[in-house]
């Protein structure tokens, strides 16, 4: 449903997606005129729009909450039709709280994969828990 949501939206305004080398799912979007219009993390249907990309064993993650958008052409597309889950940039940057961390490290989703990422990575903000490299 997501992937034909981006290719319908990218078809109405004449973009292209580009998927970006590394272990995120996210997508350069390209407008007619072959400028970058920014780039889309992926998880599921929950989505953030990023001014650059984010690779996180080669930028530090606390960079990433400055590069995230709420605003601009690619954020109003995605966000138009209510497909795509964008939380707000500053809920995804915010530190996990304590319940939070207790309630993902006592997941038992995937034989306990959830856990044991967040046992071996140690994500420190919400956007690191969604926009991760153990998907």
């Amino acid at each position: 449903m997501v992937s034909g949501y981006l290719a319908e939206v990218a078809r109405r305004h004449g973009w292209t997606w580009h998927p970006e080398p590394g272990d995120l799912y996210q997508l350069r979007a390209v407008d007619r005129f072959g400028a970058s219009l920014g780039w889309v993390l992926l998880s599921s249907n929950i989505a953030a729009v990023a001014a650059a990309p984010c690779q996180p064993y080669v930028t530090p993650w606390p960079l990433l909450g400055a590069g995230l958008l709420d605003t601009g052409p690619l954020w109003d597309a995605l966000s138009a039709s209510g497909v795509l889950v964008l939380p707000d940039p500053a809920w995804l940057t915010a530190d996990l709280t304590s319940s939070e961390r207790a309630r993902l490290l006592a997941s038992a989703a995937g034989n306990g994969w959830e856990a044991k990422a967040v046992q071996k990575e140690r994500p420190g903000t919400r956007a690191e828990v969604l926009f991760n490299t153990w998907d």
